[in-house]
Parts: structure tokens; C-alpha cells; sequence
């Protein structure tokens, strides 16, 4: 897909003095045809199911899809009516059917549409996915930074529990000693009343 003409040629050029062999090129700016196709059931103009530059709804402006082979046979009867040989009808199970031919394959392989199809619904999916892998990550990197503040918060509170444990029984220490100099000292005035009472007698 190139965006104008002029870059289309400069790039064809490049590819023959390359010699890259064939390639195809899509303007993305080229004009786009607007032919009147006829309405039928269970076909709908390719143009309508893509949202694309007007070069490539250019390339599908004569493309209709159709839901099944009895539906393109209608199309193309009604095209024929109008004298239109330029549009092509591709089925949802691949078969073509232009003006002049009818294409057909195994029933056994899926169409080119399906397989488009699969692959857009893949690619759908896979950005869904990715979107909750996504928050997935930052609900994992929330959570984490929340245990670590968790871990943080408990040690902090651990060591403030050991210092409070250690002054508690420095504190205890403190009140053993006193109450044994107190017990001490009562014994010592009960020894010294003793003295002086049998002093006096």
C-alpha cells in the first residue's frame, strides 16, 4: 500500500533496477469508482465491510461477497441484466464467479475469506489479551509494592516491639533494685529500733 502515484513509480522503478521481481503496488489516493450494483439478498458489496484507504476500495468497488453459490448465481444474473461484466462475486466458501467464469474448489479447504477472517478475529483477540495481560501486570506490580509495605510496616513494628521489651525489662531491673535497697534499708531501721530499745532498758 503506497500513499500516491508518484512514490508507486519511484518504487517500481526501484524494484526493476533491483530486479525484486513481481510486486504489486495499491495507491492509497487513487480514485475510486462508485458503480451502482445491484441489491440482492444475501450478498453485500465488499466495500462495505472494510474501512480502507480509496485506492483499496477502489480494487474492491466490482467485488461482492455472497453467502453461498445460489446467492452469486442471482447476483450474477442481475448483473448480467444491466450489462455489467466488470463485477465479481466471491462466496463466503471461496467460489468466483465473474461474468465469464465460475471458480470452485475443494469443499475440503477453508476459502480465503475464512481464513482472512480467522486471522482478523486472532488478531482481535489477541489485543483483548494483551489488555488484560497489561492490567494483569500492574495489578502484580500494585500488589507487590502492597506486600512490601506490609513487610516494611511489620518490621518497623517488630523492632519497636523488641525496644519496648528491652526497656520494659531494663525498667524491671531498675524497680528489683530499688525494692531490695528499700527491703534493705527497712531491715537496717528495724535492726537500729531494736539497738535502741534495749539500750534504753
Amino acid at each position: 500500500l503506497i500513499d500516491t502515484a508518484a512514490d508507486a513509480f519511484a518504487l517500481a522503478m526501484d524494484a526493476a533496477e533491483q530486479r525484486r521481481g513481481v510486486v504489486d503496488f495499491v495507491i492509497a489516493d487513487a480514485f475510486r469508482p462508485d458503480p451502482v450494483l445491484p441489491v440482492v439478498a444475501g450478498v453485500t458489496p465488499a466495500v462495505d465491510t472494510v474501512t480502507a484507504p480509496d485506492g483499496v476500495l477502489g480494487v474492491l468497488s466490482h467485488v461482492l461477497i455472497a453467502d453461498d453459490l445460489d446467492s452469486a448465481r442471482a447476483a450474477r444474473a442481475a448483473l448480467d441484466a444491466t450489462g455489467d461484466t466488470f463485477t465479481t462475486i466471491v462466496t463466503v466458501a471461496g467460489e468466483v464467479v465473474t461474468a465469464q467464469t465460475l471458480r470452485t474448489g475443494s469443499g475440503g479447504e477453508r476459502s480465503r475469506l475464512e481464513l482472512a477472517a480467522e486471522r482478523d478475529a486472532a488478531t482481535e483477540r489477541l489485543a483483548e489479551i494483551q489488555i488484560v495481560v497489561d492490567s494483569l501486570r500492574e495489578a502484580r506490580e500494585e500488589a507487590n509494592e502492597a506486600v512490601e509495605t506490609t513487610r516494611r510496616q511489620a518490621k518497623d513494628a517488630l523492632r519497636a516491639l523488641r525496644e519496648h521489651d528491652a526497656a520494659l525489662a531494663t525498667h524491671a531491673e531498675q524497680v528489683n533494685r530499688v525494692t531490695v535497697r528499700h527491703e534493705s534499708a527497712v531491715a537496717e531501721c528495724e535492726r537500729l529500733e531494736t539497738g535502741l530499745a534495749q539500750a534504753q532498758s
